[in-house]
């Protein structure tokens, strides 16, 4: 009988260490993200959308899939379908996006493309590139970037503001 004991104590030893790494990935992926990697993550996709607006064979939504190393992937969809609405395209670029984000276990996923919005303290919508951005921890942010054409077409944007976050691909559900 003691024997037995040993070797269901063995075999418990080795069976720990894996779980202590599954564990260990999942306190890393609910540590919520630092401010900074979220916004320089946001800022990325959002100039992905930038290049996208001045590049004539480009088009917008774009997408962004940050990997565990902080690598950086971008997404881009089929050339614009003129017969589709716009809340299908992003609806089917939302499912594209987060099938990407889960094979690559992405950390940090962002999609943006243009959309009036009306700003805080505003009274009429303007044109803003919207990045959805969500982290495997959970956090969702809508991040809207006002913009204006500079003398050569490029977007120039002014102060960034925030809403809660509608992206729900990869991360933990509420």
């Amino acid at each position: 009988m003691r024997h037995v004991v040993i070797a269901l104590l063995l075999v418990a030893g080795v069976a720990s260490p894996a779980a202590a790494q599954r564990r260990a990935r999942a306190e890393r992926a609910a540590v919520p993200p630092s401010r900074e990697a979220i916004d320089e993550f946001v800022v990325t996709v959002r100039d992905m959308a930038a290049w996208a607006l001045v590049t004539p064979a480009a088009h917008i939504p774009v997408g962004g899939i940050e990997d565990s190393s902080g690598y950086v992937a971008t997404v881009v969809g089929p050339p614009k379908d003129p017969s589709a609405s716009p809340d299908s395209v992003l609806a089917l670029f939302r499912r594209t996006l987060g099938v990407g984000a889960r094979r690559a276990r992405a950390r940090t996923i962002g999609l943006a493309y243009l959309v009036l919005q009306v700003p805080p303290q505003g009274t009429s919508a303007i044109e803003v590139v919207a990045v959805e951005v969500e982290h495997r921890s959970g956090f969702r942010a809508n991040v809207y970037f006002p913009y204006i054409r500079d003398e050569e077409r490029r977007p120039v944007f002014s102060e960034p503001f925030s809403l809660p976050g509608t992206l729900r691909v990869i991360g933990a559900r509420p």
